[in-house]
């Protein structure tokens, strides 16, 4: 008997899937989000104003809400990074359904929950763009890549004042002293 394996996706058919963030500010979608069972997915969410994903406690509660919601739309979550005024994650999805049910629920919550605790009355949206999403594939150098800088955001954001050289210096460092490859 012939044991199944996951097939993964070419690089080649990998290149140019994104979608959505600045690609899409002024216009509608024309297309279809890129979407494959196969794939890992980068995906971006930001906000408009600075910090507002950090203060007040906010961090704690916005990863609650990714892991609750990730569980509910059976998405696994790879890495997760809160960066202020965007937030990174490095997903996998099976079906195309549950990854919008999944980014809906989020967007919405947050966005709801950040209103209710600034209740400044101004009905402005929370997020600038769309979520931009980029197909990765789940195993390699880009998938690599993409996990290193979705860590690399989480450390500039996890600390005030970190700058992204910053944050460099000290993914480098987390990376010697743990003995973790270095992807190209």
């Amino acid at each position: 008997m012939k044991r199944q394996t996951r097939r993964l996706i070419p690089l080649k058919q990998m290149a140019g899937l994104t979608f959505g963030g600045d690609l899409l500010k002024n216009s509608h979608a024309k297309v279809a989000r890129p979407f494959s069972p196969r794939a890992a997915i980068h995906v971006v969410m930001r906000a408009r104003k600075p910090f507002t994903l950090l203060k007040r406690g906010r961090r704690e509660r916005i990863a609650k809400f990714v892991t609750k919601f990730a569980k509910v739309n059976h998405v696994h979550v790879h890495r997760f990074a809160n960066a202020g005024n965007h937030l990174h994650m490095l997903i996998e999805c099976r079906e195309r359904t549950l990854f919008n049910s999944f980014i809906r629920a989020l967007s919405g919550t947050i966005a709801r929950m950040v209103k209710l605790e600034d209740s400044t009355g101004a009905s402005e949206n929370l997020w600038v763009q769309r979520p931009w999403t980029r197909l990765v594939a789940t195993k390699g150098r880009a998938f690599t890549k993409a996990s290193r800088y979705v860590d690399l955001n989480e450390i500039e954001g996890g600390c005030w004042g970190v700058t992204r050289s910053d944050a460099r210096i000290i993914q480098e460092q987390e990376i010697g002293r743990y003995g973790i490859e270095a992807a190209g």
